[in-house]
C-alpha cells in the first residue's frame, strides 16, 4: 500500500509538472508564431538575393532533402560544384539571418 501511495503521488507530481510545462508553452507560442513569420519572410528575401544556381542547389537540398550526388546529376553539374554553391548559400544566409540566430535556438528548444 505504501509503494503504490507513493506511485501515486509520484504520477501527480509529473501531471502537475506537464501541466505546467504545456501552459508555459502556450503562453510563449504567440510571440514565437510571430517571430517565425518574420524570420519566413527574411529567408525569402536572404533566398531571393542569392544567384541562381545556389538558391536551386540550397533549396533542392533543404528543402526537397536531396543528397548532393543527386542534385549533381539533376543540375548536370560536378558534386564539388553543388558542394561550392553550398558553401555559397550558407555563408549568405548565415550573414544575412544573423539577427534571428536567438529566435532560431528558442524556436529549436520550444520545439522539444
Amino acid at each position: 500500500i505504501y509503494n503504490e501511495s507513493m506511485n501515486v503521488l509520484k504520477k501527480e507530481q509529473r501531471k502537475l509538472k506537464y501541466q505546467s510545462h504545456e501552459q508555459h508553452k502556450q503562453d510563449f507560442a504567440p510571440a514565437v508564431d510571430e517571430s517565425t513569420r518574420d524570420l519566413d519572410e527574411r529567408l525569402q528575401i536572404a533566398l531571393a538575393e542569392l544567384p541562381e544556381k545556389s538558391r536551386t542547389v540550397f533549396e533542392l537540398s533543404r528543402f526537397q532533402e536531396m543528397k548532393y550526388k543527386d542534385i549533381a546529376v539533376t543540375l548536370d553539374l560536378s558534386i564539388k560544384t553543388v558542394e561550392g554553391h553550398m558553401s555559397k548559400a550558407l555563408r549568405h544566409l548565415r550573414i544575412e539571418l544573423v539577427d534571428y540566430l536567438t529566435l532560431i535556438i528558442c524556436f529549436l528548444i520550444y520545439r522539444l
